[in-house]
């Protein structure tokens, strides 16, 4: 029976209205605080939360990976020198340096030969021009430019201090002639015979071809947080469009191939100057 009568009370509650009372307080000061505490309420979500830390917005960390691929021929002539005729005024000289002559015999240099290192953080290097030294190790002069390499007796190669970390050897002590620089002494090393010098580039070293270099960008980027995925190579993108594409900001603009003479052409229109840049390896 006392079940019943719960039931029946349940049942009839379910039918049952109230509301909370209310009291009307008719005062100024009271009215003037409330009032006040809603607007500053209404700043604080308004101007603080939506506007300035943009709270109705959902943020996420990217996770982004690059890929890049260098890919073309070089080549670089064999027992062939600069033609001291040509005039280092002309304004197409540096360009003449770099024209494929049928007329010479050439050596085909690869990705592995002239993308030196293999991997790098932020960037691609890509040869341009080298030095090429036959090396040993042995004993033999330092170069000229080396801090304190310059000296007169053996007495000037024994207190360096801390000018020989930047030498390509051991020095020896002893205080021997140039043999780059006619009339000068320089101290003696024990090192990886001869020393490379930054005078000795010519045309043997630079690599024809270089402008025509391709470089292959693919980005793919991840939100985790919205399930989202973005990369450059769109949908439409076929292996066989990219064998075939270059990238132009007009004619087409959705290509991940990049031409290294259209970079540079942007960041160098002036073609004396972007030779120079080849020729210098900047």
């Amino acid at each position: 029976m006392v079940r019943l009568d719960r039931c029946k009370d349940r049942f009839l509650g379910f039918f049952v209205y109230s509301t909370v009372r209310s009291a009307t307080i008719k005062s100024h000061r009271v009215g003037i605080a409330y009032r006040l505490a809603q607007f500053i309420l209404l700043i604080y979500i308004i101007g603080w939360e939506l506007i300035y830390k943009k709270g109705y917005q959902a943020f996420d960390n990217v996770s982004s990976s690059v890929t890049t691929k260098v890919k073309g021929q070089g080549f670089v002539p064999i027992n062939s020198s600069i033609d001291k005729s040509m005039d280092k005024k002309d304004p197409s000289y540096y360009q003449k340096l770099f024209k494929f002559d049928t007329n010479k015999t050439y050596r085909l240099m690869d990705t592995a030969d002239y993308v030196v290192p293999p991997n790098e953080y932020n960037s691609i290097f890509i040869m341009s021009n080298f030095i090429e030294t036959t090396q040993t190790q042995g004993r033999c002069d330092e170069e000229v430019t080396k801090p304190k390499a310059k000296c007169l007796i053996d007495e000037d190669c024994l207190i360096l201090g801390d000018a020989t970390n930047s030498w390509n050897g051991i020095p020896t002590g002893r205080c021997i002639n140039s043999s780059t620089t006619p009339g000068v002494n320089v101290c003696e090393v024990k090192a990886w015979c001869p020393t490379e010098h930054e005078d000795s580039r010519n045309e043997d070293h630079l690599i024809r071809n270089v402008l025509n270099y391709t470089i292959f960008i693919k980005n793919d980027v991840e939100f985790k947080r919205f399930n989202k995925k973005q990369r450059n190579i769109l949908p439409f993108i076929t292996n066989k469009y990219i064998s075939r594409c270059n990238y132009h900001r007009t004619v087409d603009p959705y290509c991940p191939v990049f031409q290294v003479d259209y970079i540079m052409t942007i960041a160098e229109p002036d073609d004396e100057q972007k030779y120079r840049m080849l020729y210098k390896v900047v």
